[in-house]
């Protein structure tokens, strides 16, 4: 049944990121005082949009756009910082108590939220506000998310605004589904039993980190993940002693800085010495967010396929929820 559900959702996720679209598409422009500085704060399947969307504008953006993933913010953010405060349940500890903190140091607040405390909050306060659409797990809201924050940020002069551009990405996706999800299978049925880890050039980092939390989460699976060039530097020769417990994958999209490119080519035949698993992914797309998205759709389904390969429940957190509860008892 809940697998079902995992595997509606994931399909519906090109359908949601259209939705998203359409309802942001007029968003006026919010009255902000100038700043200089952006902090994202939000955790988990709310977090990542701003992991992703920091990538995707830094070649772009004349302002550091820094992500926060904490109780507290840096000294730095004051009157001159935008906070943008990011959780789908509007109820998350970390990022209220953040967003406390932002505002007591003068930042300027928006957020990007279904519910909850934080819409109370950005209702009474008129703060700039996406809602997301309610009855989600946070981690498949991921369609919603990143339009809505990325929106959210063109009207508060961040960036500019290209639907088209999301749009493409969802024509890309529902070409090529078929594809993406035979290939997730495929790549389950090898991964079974093993301990995945993703590579990614910089500039994915965040596509990596998705495609980590998926495996986490839905597969019930311990992984990890790292990003080029700085893996070169450290982890590579780490695999010393790696052996068939583990099978690497590896990221890769035009985008990547070619001598980074030419990094991965090596460290895949170093690698290869120690384990009979590595896989690419190559991203497919004409821009930037077409590829991102088409790697990550990638990712969901290998997720939901590691959980039937696995026989788990992809949608259930248990165990987060039993830490939440402990959490309110002290």
């Amino acid at each position: 049944e809940m697998t079902k559900l995992m595997e509606k959702l994931i399909a519906g996720f090109p359908n949601d990121i259209k939705t998203s679209i359409s309802h942001n598409q007029h968003l006026s422009d919010f009255e902000l005082k100038p700043f200089n500085s952006v902090l994202i704060t939000g955790l988990g399947g709310s977090g990542i949009g701003g992991t992703i969307v920091s990538e995707l504008l830094s070649d772009s953006c004349s302002f550091p756009i820094v992500i926060n993933k904490n109780y507290r913010v840096p000294a730095w953010v004051g009157e001159d910082t935008l906070v943008v405060v990011c959780s789908y349940s509007g109820n998350t500890e970390e990022t209220l108590a953040a967003a406390k903190q932002a505002k007591s140091q003068g930042a300027q607040l928006a957020a990007v939220t279904s519910g909850g405390a934080l819409l109370k909050q950005a209702q009474s306060e008129k703060l700039p506000l996406v809602q997301l659409p309610s009855g989600y797990p946070p981690r498949a809201a991921f369609g919603h998310g990143l339009v809505c924050l990325t929106a959210l940020l063109a009207a508060c002069g961040v960036t500019t605004w290209k639907p088209e551009m999301f749009l493409g990405a969802v024509d890309l996706l529902n070409e090529r589904m078929p594809q993406i999800r035979s290939k997730a299978e495929q790549w389950a049925k090898t991964l079974n039993g093993r301990v995945p880890v993703i590579y990614a050039a910089e500039g994915l980092g965040g596509v990596a980190v998705r495609w980590r939390q998926q495996i986490n989460e839905n597969g019930k699976m311990l992984c990890w993940h790292h990003v080029l060039p700085e893996m070169n530097h450290n982890e590579l020769v780490g695999w010393a002693g790696g052996d068939d417990r583990f099978a690497a994958i590896i990221l890769r999209s035009p985008d990547d800085h070619p001598r980074t490119a030419l990094r991965m080519d090596l460290s895949k035949e170093i690698i290869s010495k120690q384990t009979d698993v590595v896989l690419e992914a190559e991203a497919a797309g004409s821009n930037r967010i077409e590829r991102m998205y088409h790697l990550i759709a990638l990712g969901d389904w290998l997720s939901y396929y590691l959980s039937i390969e696995r026989g788990v429940d992809p949608v259930e957190v248990d165990v987060i929820t039993h830490l939440k509860s402990e959490l309110a008892k002290n």
